[in-house]
């Protein structure tokens, strides 16, 4: 007995590009001469792709777009590099900001952990015109399915520059393996016809010159060990600029709580540059940005502090009973009418002619401010050297004030060292690239974890006393009932609760961070063979 021919079956929708619109005419003919089909009435829609402003589904190869027309909105989630669909949400009238806008399904479950709190941004504006074909037997029935489509990309619906998109997708149906096969290799015969792997989606992104992935608030500034100190800082302090820059628009739109998050984070990394780092750069010019980058930290404190508190609120009233979670939903509409009011006044701080003057001031000093002829004392000294002095130092200072706690130390003491732990993670991360990444990453990994104790520890502390903050100011606005007084002062107690239990899994993870083998570690890659005058230190 013969075995059949196997026929491959194609994994997803098969494309070839058109030249153009008359293309698409010429081989509706060719197919209708070719093969038993009819052409179906021509549908117009739009396509919206969406993902977060750092491009979290396209890094997890997801991505996920929606359409809408007359007679139908759906979200669809694909696997981006294979092309098949994931979940899809039909009939969805609103438009989602967050994860948590879509209706609970697997659509929402796939995708909320990835974005957590960032929002979905519309990247690239598709108007589609397509053209059904429907492909049969003998017998009638249909086998395949071809849609001409003719796709014009823009970044928004206003964009004035538009790529238009010419292409057949064959639409293989299960069962008709072999009718797909045959209708491919049609196809493929067809001397106007390109056939492509790549996706709309893909294609799109290349067109419009997008580049996922470009923005990350993570620092990875490559060093050369002998490069000279100002010249190395000249570098870390653009990288951080630019963060800031990239996220100035975003802040001011309101779009979501990490704009002003990794604004936040570019403001205390260059603050902790510009101090720690002494007679790099030249001193008075350092003196005057610290001042403006303190300014920057105090003008954000309040409205960072509120999204905290929002993003934390279902986390800390699903520690109540059921009966009293509600009781603390006027809670929830005063942080966000004051996050509005902080907001509003954060906007108009980034539009005040002294936050002009500081940008145009620092983007001449970043630009042209070191001072080659008259150079600070430290300014030519290689930077590895650097790199190893204040690390070392902000290390034995960690473990200087991490040996001196005991359980019964004052919050304060806590909160110092989490201060200092802050400042050598950030020595580390502006100074990765000049040490052994598979030696350096567990180091900052272990540093993180302590971190997290420390930092969830002195939330909760201020997280509890924020609590009779804001009783006492809704009460003066007449903005609580005492049902939520209430559950404002359970909220308070439990949060108490909580930073002890915290408190108490400090002891094992400081000695995680403080164990021989990260001290061996720590000594071998920073401890310094020369050591730098006590003068420039």
């Amino acid at each position: 007995m013969m075995n059949k021919p196997k026929i491959n079956r194609p994994s997803r929708p098969i494309d070839f590009l058109l030249a153009d619109i008359s293309q698409r005419d010429t081989l509706i003919a060719h197919l209708q001469q070719e093969i038993r089909c009819t052409v179906e009435p021509c549908q117009h829609a739009t396509r919206i792709y969406y993902d977060s402003f750092d491009w979290r589904l396209y890094q997890a190869d997801l991505c996920l777009y929606k359409d809408q027309s007359r007679q139908f909105r759906r979200y669809v989630l694909q696997s981006r590099s294979a092309g098949k669909n994931i979940a899809m949400q039909e009939n969805t009238e609103a438009t989602a900001v967050f994860a948590q806008d879509l209706a609970t399904g697997l659509l929402r479950d796939k995708i909320a952990p990835l974005l957590e709190m960032r929002a979905l941004l519309p990247l690239i504006n598709i108007q589609q015109e397509t053209l059904p074909i429907r492909v049969m037997n003998k017998a009638e029935k249909t086998v395949a399915r071809i849609v001409l489509e003719h796709n014009a990309i823009r970044q928004s619906a206003t964009s004035r520059q538009k790529i238009d998109d010419y292409r057949a997708r064959v639409i293989p149906l299960r069962g008709f393996w072999k009718a797909a096969s045959k209708l491919r290799h049609t196809l493929e015969q067809y001397p106007h016809t390109i056939a492509s792997n790549e996706g709309l989606y893909d294609l799109a992104i290349r067109s419009l010159c997008l580049t996922p992935g470009e923005y990350s608030s993570k620092i990875d500034i490559p060093l050369n060990a002998q490069d000279r100190a100002d010249h190395a800082m000249q570098l870390i302090l653009n990288n951080l600029y630019h963060t800031m820059l990239a996220n100035e628009q975003g802040i001011a739109a309101n779009i979501d709580s990490e704009f002003l998050h990794d604004f936040r984070v570019a403001v205390r990394r260059t603050r902790s540059a510009l101090t720690q780092i002494k007679q790099v750069l030249p001193q008075t010019e350092v003196d005057k940005f610290k001042a403006v980058f303190s300014w920057l930290g105090s003008v954000t404190n309040l409205p960072r502090d509120l999204d905290v508190h929002l993003l934390n609120f279902d986390t800390y009233a699903s520690s109540l009973p059921d009966d009293m979670r509600g009781d603390l939903e006027p809670l929830r509409d005063y942080l966000h009418k004051q996050r509005t009011l902080e907001y509003k006044n954060l906007k108009k701080t980034l539009r005040s002619a002294r936050y002009r003057r500081f940008k145009q001031d620092w983007e001449q000093f970043l630009d042209t401010g070191l001072c080659i002829d008259n150079p600070a004392e430290s300014a030519e000294i290689p930077i590895v050297l650097i790199a190893k002095q204040y690390t070392w130092r902000a290390y034995r200072r960690a473990l200087k004030q991490g040996n001196a706690l005991n359980p019964d130390s004052p919050a304060m003491q806590y909160h110092e060292l989490r201060k200092t732990c802050k400042k050598l993670r950030y020595l580390m991360e502006f100074f990765a690239s000049l040490f052994p990444k598979k030696e350096i990453k567990p180091l900052i990994r272990t540093l993180k974890s302590l971190q997290g104790n420390l930092g969830d520890f002195q939330d909760l502390e201020v997280h509890a006393q924020s609590m009779r903050v804001f009783a006492e100011q809704m009460l003066q606005q007449e903005h609580a009932s005492s049902r939520t007084l209430m559950a404002m002062g359970a909220l308070a107690e439990n949060l108490e609760h909580h930073k002890m239990a915290i408190h108490q899994e400090f002891s094992d993870v400081y000695q995680a961070f403080q164990g021989k083998k990260n001290r061996d570690l720590f000594e071998s890659l920073f401890k310094p063979q020369e050591k730098l005058p006590e003068s420039v230190l």
